[in-house]
């Protein structure tokens, strides 16, 4: 019987240890606009409300954004995933998202596959054309994506005074923000399987304890 036990509370752990993160930004202000390049963010920051917590490493399951109410400019675009280091330039490219169009009032989840970050960083999610791999990003050059970026329409959030680092872009220089907004959106986000394996290992650890 307490073997039962021990393996049906490490079953829970585990489950629980690859649980669903997700990561919202509300548009409770009804505010939107076009011509936007994409954003940064740190999702640990007190802008976006997150459940149940931001493990310390995960992976992107996907990024749901929506686009304006009405009168909006769209095209099939997939976005790039960068660190940030800083106005007018990219970091190192971490990874791509599959091809997603946004529409009026519609909104499109982006999904990600192997594409790993660190919660207490800033990244860059900047928006490609669908035609974009991984390879033409590969050399982190802002060239690169340069010549790749697009502009979407995109339902906003006055976030007021949002960390360093974050905001909109409103070019593909990456130096024109837009104040301080963030797009609506929504992360679904999952531990990278080590932490979770440790996080099991350390639930059955402690199970194992309380039994001798």
């Amino acid at each position: 019987m307490r073997t039962k036990y021990t393996l049906a509370a490490l079953a829970a752990m585990t489950l629980a240890a690859n649980a669903a993160t997700t990561a919202v930004n509300v548009n409770a202000a009804n505010n939107f606009g076009n011509g936007y390049f994409g954003f940064a963010v740190n999702l640990s920051s007190s802008v976006v409300t997150v459940t149940p917590s931001v493990p310390t490493n995960f992976d992107i399951a996907s990024i749901e954004l929506t686009g304006r109410p009405a009168s909006g400019t769209y095209s099939s675009m997939k976005i790039a995933v960068y660190t940030y280091v800083g106005d007018s330039d990219i970091g190192d490219f971490v990874g791509l998202s599959d091809a997603q169009t946004l529409g009026n009032a519609t909104s499109a989840t982006f999904n990600f596959s192997g594409v790993s970050v660190v919660s207490a960083n800033t990244y860059q999610y900047l928006f490609v054309n669908a035609a974009t791999v991984n390879a033409d990003l590969d050399d982190d050059a802002l060239a690169s994506y340069q010549a790749r970026s697009v502009s979407s329409s995109l339902s906003m959030s006055p976030n007021g005074s949002v960390p360093a680092g974050s905001g909109t872009y409103k070019n593909n220089a990456i130096n024109s923000w837009e104040g301080s907004f963030l797009p609506e959106f929504t992360f679904t986000a999952v531990p990278e399987p080590s932490s979770a394996a440790l996080l099991g290992l350390g639930g059955l650890a402690l199970i194992l304890r309380r039994r001798k």
